[in-house]
């Protein structure tokens, strides 16, 4: 999962609040989501997070029409990594029971041999599962889970020769054109996102 900074939240936040301002509510996704396309430079990943998130709280709450739920919404986006980014998450968990639970059921009622040859390999499966979901979450891939489950030790060779996707590791070739970064954010002062001072301190950033 691609991790929101500090100054993405805060961006986020100013936007929507610009939106609720201008509009009194917020009742679908849409036009903010074109808003934010327009005025900031996430990375994909980024803004479907931020797109589903508005959309989950809209089908329960209905509208957003105050500061108080924006706080709710940006409180999602900050516990959202800590939610999805550990090895055992909920659904891995899930699927790693109904998966053995099945096997189980299932050797009982065939041949020892074949029984035991399931069993084997539904641990072999989730044990490549974990190990690459692991892996695939140092280098910031999300389906290392998958390909260890179905593939095993192949699917850990996968993981391993995939390109890393951290925004860290992005972010160095990014900073490679220092100059085109001075200016989105040059542009994010003009359109007051940010403070001079806040724009001094990424200015300072990109310039070491």
């Amino acid at each position: 999962m691609v991790k929101f900074e500090e100054f993405e939240i805060e961006l986020i936040t100013n936007e929507l609040k610009e939106y609720l301002k201008q509009n009194k509510q917020i009742t679908e996704t849409t036009n903010v989501m074109a808003i934010l396309r327009e005025r900031t430079d996430f990375f994909k990943e980024q803004y479907t997070i931020i797109e589903e998130t508005i959309h989950n709280y809209l089908t329960y709450e209905e509208t957003i029409k105050n500061e108080t739920d924006i706080k709710n919404i940006i409180n999602e986006l900050e516990n959202i990594e800590e939610k999805q980014k550990g090895v055992f998450t909920k659904a891995n968990v899930i699927v790693s029971i109904i998966s053995t639970v099945i096997v189980l059921i299932g050797s009982g009622n065939v041949d020892e041999t074949i029984g035991f040859v399931m069993i084997f390999y539904i641990v072999y499966g989730l044990i490549f599962a974990y190990i690459s979901k692991y892996i695939g979450l140092k280098k910031g891939i999300e389906s290392g889970y998958i390909w260890g489950y179905f593939l095993g030790l192949i699917g850990l060779f996968v993981v391993c020769a995939l390109p890393s996707e951290n925004k860290e590791e992005i972010n160095v070739v990014s900073n490679n054109n220092k100059y085109e970064d001075l200016e989105k954010l040059q542009k994010l002062k003009e359109n007051g996102i940010i403070t001079q001072s806040e724009f001094e301190v990424e200015k300072a950033k990109i310039l070491k």
